[in-house]
């Protein structure tokens, strides 16, 4: 749905060995706000919401969301049985291209 001439919100649903779906707003080709959801689990619980916040600001470029997902994850030591760093990437990018 566009917004705006620059901004938008999409929304798209990636099966990898989980559900992923995401709800974004982009605006000038960054995320401007993300809702990440799906049959998966975080460990600990309040672990979604800042990998949310992680995620605002970035370009929709793979590389970096990639980069950026993995540090997160590290730094973190987030545990999200069954969803890898990547396949956020794809549901994000899968949405940005609708």
């Amino acid at each position: 749905m566009k917004i705006t001439d620059d901004v938008r919100v999409v929304e798209a649903s990636y099966k990898a060995r989980k559900m992923v779906r995401v709800t974004m707003e982009i605006a000038s080709n960054r995320v401007r706000d993300v809702l990440l959801s799906g049959d998966f689990f975080m460990i600990s619980e309040d672990m979604l919401p800042k990998l949310e916040a992680e995620l605002v600001g970035a370009p929709l470029n793979r590389r970096e969301l990639s980069q950026r997902l993995r540090r997160f994850y590290e730094r973190t030591r987030i545990q999200a049985p069954g969803v890898m760093p990547e396949d956020f990437v794809e549901a994000i990018m899968k949405a940005a291209e609708t």
